[in-house]
């Protein structure tokens, strides 16, 4: 699942920068989640965010001060950019997979405890 996580730096003692699914260049999480970029470092300098231009990326004094910028970054992603974590067995990867491939011939043959199973955790 792709998450906003908050970081200790190891490079700068005492400081904090925010990680999206392993990116925290500003250009690269707006690729990512559809926020635009002017929109993101808005939010970072609210939060007491200083740039750091020998590393690309932003550092926060506290950890509060980036929890409270990733607070406003989930509130302006958009609905498609959201996700979940779903966690499927082979045999129902392996179904997915198969009505993928068989998309257009509408014939999948399996048990139907395994589409059943596919559909309770995905309604959860």
């Amino acid at each position: 699942m792709k998450t906003f996580m908050i970081r200790q730096s190891a490079m700068k003692q005492g400081q904090f920068y925010i990680d999206f699914n392993g990116e925290y260049e500003i250009s690269t999480i707006s690729s990512c989640t559809g926020i635009p970029s002017h929109t993101i470092q808005s939010i970072y300098e609210q939060s007491s965010g200083t740039y750091n231009s020998d590393r690309n990326v932003y550092y926060f004094p506290m950890h509060g001060h980036a929890a409270d910028a990733v607070n406003i970054l989930r509130s302006n992603l958009k609905p498609a950019k959201v996700g979940r974590t779903v966690n499927l067995t082979e045999e129902e990867i392996e179904y997915i997979r198969r009505a993928l491939i068989n998309e257009d011939s509408n014939i999948i043959y399996t048990k139907g405890k395994i589409r059943d199973s596919i559909f309770d955790k995905l309604n959860q």
